[in-house]
């Protein structure tokens, strides 16, 4: 959905009272935006469901598919202010060689092959209320497209604390586990043991930021791969695109816009 058409929807989308009337507006919004990809609610089951009609895209490398699905599920978080876990996602593309990514960004693993993308979650959240306001809306859309890349949720475990404290590393000097357990009150043993729990580490945390923050970076297409490695802490260009060929599987290149 390009972003004009987003602004002319969403303040009729986000001034619904709970998440259910949000997602039938959004459902409805697709409907006339034809040239959206058609977006269907499917709330009467025990796991309500978004599926997403993406055929029409020219997408080969599935970034458009993976950036717009990732789109979806972390506003309808922002929209009511909490973590959205899915219990289903479906892509509609054959399974990719690396799948450590779809893990971190969703939260589990997609079924692949499926004709349509398909998010299920809980249906407790339906009757969630929407927490923003207009002020806030005209805030989210104004940080776009930067908002529309990034990949993150609204949730408060250890690990969102961990990793809200580290994204100060992407502007200044990371801040070292003493750091950081320190602004949780909490021993770097405890700080330790707490993410091992999540079945994460501060380290895990780190490289998954710096891999986000890359793919948002080369998806705008404003930074050069030089200032890019630069601002990540690389000490060159080729320490860079080698850390994101393990990180994600392939070279910088293929995320830039075509």
């Amino acid at each position: 959905m390009a972003l004009g058409s987003f602004r002319l929807v969403a303040p009729r989308i986000f001034s619904a009272s709970d998440l259910r009337t949000m997602l039938i507006r959004m459902d409805q919004a697709t409907r006339v935006l034809t040239a959206a990809p058609r977006i269907e609610a499917l709330l009467d089951d025990d796991t309500p469901r978004l599926t997403v009609d993406v055929h029409r895209l020219d997408d080969p490398e599935h970034i458009v598919i993976e950036t717009l699905i990732g789109f979806i599920h972390r506003t309808i978080g922002w929209a009511i202010g909490r973590r959205v876990p899915l219990v289903v996602l479906a892509m509609p593309y054959e399974t990719p060689p690396f799948m450590r990514y779809y893990e971190a960004a969703f939260g589990l693993l997609p079924t692949f092959g499926a004709e349509v993308a398909v998010l299920g979650f809980d249906a407790d959240l339906l009757d969630a209320p929407l927490l923003r306001t207009p002020v806030d809306l005209e805030a989210y859309i104004g940080e776009s497209p930067t908002n529309f890349f990034s990949i993150r949720d609204h949730g408060s475990t250890t690990a969102d604390q961990v990793r809200r404290l580290l994204e100060q590393g992407l502007t200044g000097d990371w801040p070292t586990p003493d750091e950081i357990a320190a602004r949780l009150s909490v021993s770097v043993h405890h700080l330790r043991r707490l993410l091992r729990e999540e079945d994460t580490t501060v380290s895990d945390l780190r490289r998954d930021l710096m891999r986000d923050t890359a793919i948002n970076s080369l998806v705008i297409g404003k930074e050069s791969i030089d200032e890019l490695s630069a601002r990540l802490g690389f000490s060159e260009p080729s320490a860079f695109r080698r850390a994101f060929r393990r990180w994600t599987g392939m070279p910088p290149g293929a995320y830039r816009p075509r």
